[in-house]
């Protein structure tokens, strides 16, 4: 992991999609095969020390939960097959999601490299011995013609505010986008970028080799590090009694909120981690990346007591308030 890009590079991710040669793509799979490959597959994920978690007719909230911890996805949620979920501390395999098998690693910073590693291990781990659905002229065989290829999707997670309160991100989404790179808000296509998150992730994977999206992603995301950094100090020179005033204010208000929402989570979140990457405030990135996942909505839904939205608002500030603590 790069250590020095961790002010602002959030977590590298990588997922490797992938399925079994004589099986259905599963918007055509049917249960009784779906189940076939879960079983399958379950005994290899549990030799591999995995977690394993199969869901059938499980409760939507918790599969949405999933979904926002990045855990499982959309796809997943809204799947009506036998379907699995394969973790480690720092792994997901997905079964049955809009491919048979989707694996993902993710690492801290800008570490893309590492995040491959760890995938492609899993994938010997978990397929080696599977038959794999593989053209020799468009590589690898999935659900959308957007993967086929290297079907490896890399993507990198930013904190760029000051890049988005500038304006300057339209242009650099535009600049991108000729690279073959999607620059989008955090939480996927078509959301905005809230907490100044955005991630940056390779639109196609045929034609191009796993070294060089990983190469792409990685210097798109550096640039766009640097461009972060230079608007910040230029900030902080301009006014840096305003912008120490709002840090702290956004860090107090986080350590001793009672109740509070969702998106002012989000925004204090940005605030305080800009201040600590300045050195206007103390703060530690592993808790604050943390933070991102665990205020999601589904997630404070399922670990609050009552459903009430003020009984949610009073358990989020308390995760919140523990974290930071």
């Amino acid at each position: 992991m790069s250590e020095t890009y961790r002010d602002i590079a959030v977590e590298s991710r990588v997922r490797l999609s992938r399925n079994l040669k004589n099986y259905p793509f599963p918007a055509r799979l049917g249960a009784k095969r779906a189940e076939e490959i879960v079983e399958k597959l379950k005994v290899k994920a549990e030799k591999e020390g995995l977690a394993v978690r199969v869901y059938r007719d499980q409760d939507k909230e918790e599969l949405r939960a999933l979904a926002e911890e990045e855990i499982g996805s959309a796809d997943f949620t809204a799947s009506k097959l036998p379907r699995a979920l394969f973790t480690g501390s720092d792994t997901v395999v997905m079964v049955n999601e809009a491919d048979h098998v989707r694996i993902q690693a993710v690492t801290e910073g800008l570490s893309l490299e590492e995040s491959y590693e760890k995938a492609k291990k899993l994938d010997a781990a978990i397929l080696g011995d599977e038959e794999i659905a593989f053209d020799e002229r468009l590589g690898y065989v999935t659900s959308s013609p957007t993967g086929l290829g290297t079907a490896l999707r890399a993507s990198v997670t930013l904190h760029l505010p000051a890049l988005g309160e500038s304006g300057r991100i339209d242009r650099v989404m535009l600049d991108a986008d000729r690279l073959g790179v999607i620059i989008r808000g955090y939480l996927g296509e078509g959301s905005s970028a809230m907490g100044g998150l955005y991630t940056v992730t390779n639109r196609t994977t045929l034609g191009i080799s796993e070294e060089e999206i990983l190469k792409r992603i990685g210097e798109v995301a550096q640039k766009l590090i640097e461009k972060e950094r230079e608007l910040r100090a230029k900030g902080l020179s301009q006014n840096e009694i305003r912008l120490t005033d709002r840090v702290r204010r956004a860090a107090a208000i986080l350590k001793n909120a009672y109740a509070i929402g969702y998106n002012e989570t989000m925004l204090l979140l940005s605030d305080y981690r800009m201040g600590v990457s300045l050195g206007l405030v103390e703060g530690d990135y592993g808790k604050m990346n943390g933070l991102i996942r665990a205020v999601q909505p589904s997630v404070i839904w399922n670990g609050s007591a009552e459903k009430t939205e003020l009984a949610r608002e009073h358990h989020r500030a308390e995760v919140v308030t523990a974290a930071l603590a």
